[in-house]
């Protein structure tokens, strides 16, 4: 599960956001469907980096982090 999901899943426990998709609105499914597509484009772009990069060191993920989220 995704963080966005988890996020998603939550709110809807806590009743902020309804399972069925009803009785929200428009504008709220459609920054959840944008935050789901970021997030998957992020996951992309982090494996192909990863798989991309030469350097074999276990640092490498936070330096990837920081520089792509600590801006």
């Amino acid at each position: 599960m995704t963080a966005v999901e988890q996020l998603v899943n939550s709110l809807i426990k806590l009743g902020y956001l309804h399972s069925n998709g009803f009785g929200q609105s428009l504008k709220v499914t459609e920054v959840i469907n944008q935050a789901k597509s970021i997030e998957k484009q992020q996951i992309i772009d982090a494996y192909n980096q990863g798989s991309n990069d030469l350097e074999n060191s276990k640092y490498l993920p936070f330096k990837y982090y920081k520089k792509t989220f600590n801006k």
